[in-house]
């Protein structure tokens, strides 16, 4: 179940938080993680950090378990550099690297919702230039060990993924080129789009069909939980009528 920060009690939440099946709610706050009841008074338990967090998953299946991705993915003129993933497994009290330390900006976390240990990571790579720890990394055993099962170049990474609640094992990822230079920040690229998987990651296709091609910017994707047949992408192209 998703929640949107505005129907917490706390007036410093931002985004989109996950309420987990116990009531408690994963709220970014300036950056910083927080778990917390919904209901006024209650304490909030910290992640402590010295980076920014900006993907958070929690597996539908064992609520003490945080994945949490670092760096800000919205490439813009001021980036909070990402250092790979954390997870706590005690509800946020503590937390512990899991790797990735290269990907750079992190832009979304998704769980399989019977497998807590089964973890996929949107990576997008540094933000001031090519490096090749990029793409949809995904783990079988809860972060110890990653394997990169979609990778496009080392310029363009994966900034977004959906996963079919009734289906997990069909995934759609976002790909984009989004770097940041001094002078100016770059968005888009050939290879950049959306790409599925219908076998949980082991093999992917681009979507074409309906989509804008040529020079693609950045994308969002998501799947309405009330029919998994109908998928939502933000795409930003300019030749199409993006934004």
């Amino acid at each position: 179940v998703q929640v949107l920060a505005r129907d917490l009690p706390h007036d410093g939440a931002a985004g989109v938080v996950q309420l987990d099946r116990d009531r408690r709610a994963v709220v970014l706050v300036e950056g910083c993680l927080r778990v917390r009841e919904l209901v006024p008074g209650d304490d909030d338990l910290f992640f402590d950090r010295d980076h920014f967090d900006g993907a958070v998953a929690v597996p539908l299946s064992d609520p003490d378990v945080i994945y949490v991705g670092t760096g800000s993915a919205c490439i813009r003129g001021n980036v909070s550099a990402g250092r790979g993933g954390d997870k706590s497994g005690d509800r946020g009290r503590t937390r512990g690297f899991i790797g990735l330390k290269e990907a750079g900006q992190i832009g979304r976390g998704r769980v399989h919702p019977q497998d807590a240990n089964l973890v996929y990571v949107a990576a997008l790579g540094h933000a001031f230039g090519a490096n090749p720890e990029r793409g949809l990394f995904r783990s079988r055993d809860g972060g110890k060990t990653w394997q990169k099962v979609l990778f496009i170049s080392d310029t363009t990474g994966v900034v977004d993924l959906a996963m079919d609640p009734t289906n997990p094992q069909i995934l759609y990822a976002a790909a984009w080129r989004g770097e940041r230079q001094a002078w100016a920040v770059i968005s888009g690229s050939g290879d950049g789009g959306l790409y599925r998987s219908v076998d949980g990651g082991d093999t992917w296709r681009k979507v074409s069909n309906g989509l804008p091609g040529g020079i693609v910017g950045r994308i969002g994707v998501a799947i309405a939980a009330s029919d998994p047949k109908r998928i939502y992408v933000v795409v930003q192209h300019g030749e199409a009528g993006g934004p």
